[in-house]
């Protein structure tokens, strides 16, 4: 029988190292915290530790984060490409105060990862073996399609990058002859909106009484600094794995709402199995060993057949010695 653990996420993008509001930096406890993405808004190397400074004070025992096309720095291709085109390759020096060196972002993470377990996912399927005792699979992709491809991991429509709805693996009621092309287009015709910004705006038909009303629910939002979401069945109609939930975890707003409030889901996973041999308490690696062990890892689930990787022996819990530290 498998066995599902009530996990919580926390859900937020597009902060753009901007200065978030106390009462929108969700203080809530939860198992995972996820940034999908633009966390600078210029690529600069101050702005990426900006972010890091706010991931770090969450108390997730783990974080992830997913680059975005404003964080160009990190797509090194594009990185020098910029640098050449603003004719800056002449002076280093000058591109390394404002962007950090080539390679320098990413080994800010690379700390962030030993020291607080942030972990900066490439494009790719990884596993985690959370804190409270599930699994958590993540299919990651920082690249957009874009018209003229000229931000940080993006790339034009028809040079043949396959990865995103494409390659939703993980569904296993989606047949071959009828694979999404986009993201959108998953459970297209049956999904249902859980809430949007425009219910909490005044329409031009509401009368006071339902303008108060939304204003009231919107002061309720700030004041707990989230937003609360439940992937769980409804009159017994939904079942555990037959649909996709769509977070729009944009924290930037506009000139009306300049900030929304980050999203904390709560999802059922299958709970993470251990052989008898369990490992200790998880120790400091080094760098080089880190390196090591997860190829390590990585090699044997390779090994084990897609169908039964989630049920797989995690090499006696050694994804939680280096997936972090405590």
């Amino acid at each position: 029988m498998v066995c599902y653990i009530n996990t919580r996420l926390l859900i937020i993008s597009d902060t753009h190292a901007a200065d978030i509001p106390d009462n929108l930096k969700a203080t809530a406890a939860v198992d995972v915290a996820i940034h999908c993405g633009d966390l600078t808004e210029e690529s600069k190397i101050c702005e990426f530790r900006t972010t890091l400074d706010l991931l770090k004070a969450s108390s997730a025992p783990l974080k992830i984060v997913i680059a975005g096309n404003h964080d160009w720095t990190l797509d090194l291709p594009t990185f020098r490409r910029k640098v050449k085109e603003a004719g800056l390759e002449s002076d280093p020096a000058l591109v390394a105060r404002e962007y950090g060196e080539y390679g320098e972002v990413r080994k800010l993470f690379d700390e962030a990862r030993d020291t607080h377990n942030i972990h900066l996912l490439d494009e790719g399927s990884h596993r985690f073996t959370l804190a409270n005792g599930a699994q958590l699979t993540v299919y990651a992709s920082p690249f957009t399609p874009s018209v003229d491809a000229d931000w940080g991991f993006q790339y034009r429509l028809g040079d043949g990058h396959t990865w995103g709805a494409r390659r939703v693996a993980w569904r296993e009621n989606i047949s071959p002859d009828s694979t999404p092309t986009h993201f959108t287009a998953i459970d297209n015709g049956k999904s249902s909106t859980i809430d949007s910004l425009q219910s909490y705006r005044r329409g031009k038909f509401d009368d006071d009484d339902a303008a108060n009303d939304k204003a009231a629910r919107l002061a309720q939002l700030n004041d707990n600094g989230y937003q609360h979401a439940n992937l769980v069945a409804q009159n017994g109609k939904d079942e555990c794995g037959t649909k996709t939930l769509f977070v729009n975890a944009a924290i930037q707003g506009d000139d009306s709402i300049p900030f929304h409030v980050p999203w904390v889901v709560n999802v059922p996973l299958r709970k993470a199995v251990y052989n008898k041999y369990r490992m200790p308490k998880p120790v400091p690696v080094s760098a080089v060993l880190r390196a090591a062990l997860e190829e390590c890892y990585e090699a044997v689930v390779n090994l084990i057949a897609p169908e039964h990787q989630d049920e797989a022996i995690l090499v006696g819990g050694a994804a939680s010695l280096f997936h972090g530290s405590s």
